[in-house]
This record gives structure tokens, sequence and C-alpha cells, in this order.
């Protein structure tokens, strides 16, 4: 088995002797980063599947194209756009006509139409595509449909729509609780140069210099950011984020219960304890 641009391919492509039977497949298979965290279908369960559906139908598995770590919601894949350019091969779009001594696989076949696509116009459009150029495409879910016929279109446009809800439903949910935490105070994202995150989700100072920034800004003389950063031996630009950030910060900590709400202010007011350090005085 030879591994190339996302594919793995079984034994030769083009120049193969011609025969009708097996049926020669290209399986797909696909997982987001965000459904790999949350244990969703692996790509290795992906492909058992595919290779004991084909085992079991007696078709010849010719290649599986993979998009780990890639979302569906658009066909931005390497695996997919490979997929969809080794479909053309043997295709004359002149006479539209497909030499089957040319083509590299007569069917396309995924776990499901969620692991093809979760956009609607996207799933649709392939299934036009590979139909117009002779190539047929199955998917497990409902593996004895045929979805060239009135009955396999409704049903996948159907499927089409549902896979493309799930995804905008979850990004909105997503989304909201992003609001919701950022509204108690916590951090989205990855922390700054200088700060973690802790238990209940806030920034905490993971480097003393932090501490110096603020005292140094904020606490007279007031030193300029660019002579903070000479001093500390860092890039004025990360001395001025440390230095804007002290707001939200504090207010964040007042948040989660770290300070007193009555301490945030323009002066300098850090937790004690397992947040961050008491500031110097």
């Amino acid at each position: 088995m030879v591994i190339s641009n996302g594919m793995e391919m079984n034994g030769t492509m083009a120049g193969d002797e011609v025969t009708k039977e097996p049926i020669r497949v290209a399986g797909y298979c696909r997982v987001s980063t965000e459904e790999q965290a949350q244990g969703g279908v692996s790509i290795e369960a992906q492909r058992q599947y595919i290779q004991e559906w084909c085992a079991r139908e007696g078709w010849k598995l010719r290649a599986i194209y993979k998009d780990p770590g890639h979302s569906g919601k658009d066909l931005d894949r390497p695996g997919i756009k490979l997929l969809l350019e080794d479909a053309k091969v043997g295709w004359d779009p002149v006479r539209k006509v497909r030499d089957p001594s040319k083509s590299l696989f007569d069917m396309v076949v995924a776990y499901s139409n969620d692991r093809l696509s979760r956009d609607a116009k996207d799933t649709l459009e392939i299934r036009d595509m590979l139909e117009r150029m002779g190539v047929q495409l199955r998917f497990g879910q409902i593996s004895n449909i045929d979805l060239a016929t009135a009955e396999g279109r409704y049903l996948l446009t159907n499927l089409a729509a549902t896979a493309e809800f799930y995804r905008r439903d979850i990004a909105q949910k997503t989304k909201r609780s992003m609001v919701l935490l950022k509204e108690k105070g916590h951090h989205v994202g990855r922390p700054p140069w200088g700060f973690r995150i802790g238990d209940k989700g806030v920034l905490e100072v993971a480097d003393r210099r932090v501490e110096a920034i603020w005292k140094m800004y904020y606490q007279p003389p007031h030193h300029p950011i660019s002579r903070i950063a000479q001093q500390l031996g860092l890039s004025p630009r990360k001395v001025s984020t440390v230095v804007h950030l002290y707001p939200k910060v504090q207010a964040a900590w007042a948040a989660a219960g770290l300070i007193p709400a009555s301490r945030v202010s323009s002066s300098l007011s850090t937790p004690s304890g397992r947040g961050p350090r008491e500031m110097p005085k």
C-alpha cells in the first residue's frame, strides 16, 4: 500500500487490464479536529468500515482518500480535491463519455454523507458531478439506496440539509458559549505572552516580568513603554499588550472571586494564593 497526497492506493491505477467486474471503488474518509476531540468516528474506523463494505459486496477497493483534521464546511481539503480531480480521469468533457480503460474508479463511497461534506450545496454538486461522469456515489447509512433515482436524490437532499443544519447549529451554540464565558471573565483562546489559563478559566501571571511591567507603568514614576521594554529586554509590543491587558485581567479576577470587586480600579490589585502573586509594593 502506498500513501501519497492524502490518498492510500492499493495496487496500480491507470494502465490496468480493463474488466467489467468487480466494480472499482474509491473510498473517502474525513474527521474534523473537533470531532476527534469529542471521540467521533475516527479515520481508521471509517477506513475499516469501507474495507469491510467492499469485501462484502465483492468490490475492488482501489484507493482511500483522507482528510484528517479538516472541517466539512467547504471543499478546501487536499483529500477531497484530489478525489474530485481523479474522478475526471477518463472523462471526455467534449464527447461527454467516460473511458473505463483510463478511469481510476467506478464508484465513490464514504461512511456517511457528512463525511463527504457538511454543506448541502457542496454535497449535491459532488453527486451531480460524479453522476454526470458516470461515477456512482454511495454512503454507508443508506448503502442500499441508488442516489441516481428520484427516491435517492430526495433522501440525499434531506440528509445533506440535516448535516449542514447540525454544523451551523453547533457553530452557533459554540459562539454563544464563547460569549457567555467572556462575560464571566474566562479567557477564550490561546493565552498571551506572560500568562497561563488558571483553574477558573481566567488568566494567571506566568512570568514575573508581567508584574514588573504593571508596577513600572501604573505606579510612580510611570515609566513609558519604550523604557520598560528596554530595561526588561522585551519588545515594546509585548510590553504594550501586557499594559493594556491589566484592566481586563483585573476585572476577570474580580468576576472569578480572586479579588474583591471593590478593588477593581486603576490602581494595582492582584489576588493571593493560587492565583497571580501579590504585587510588590
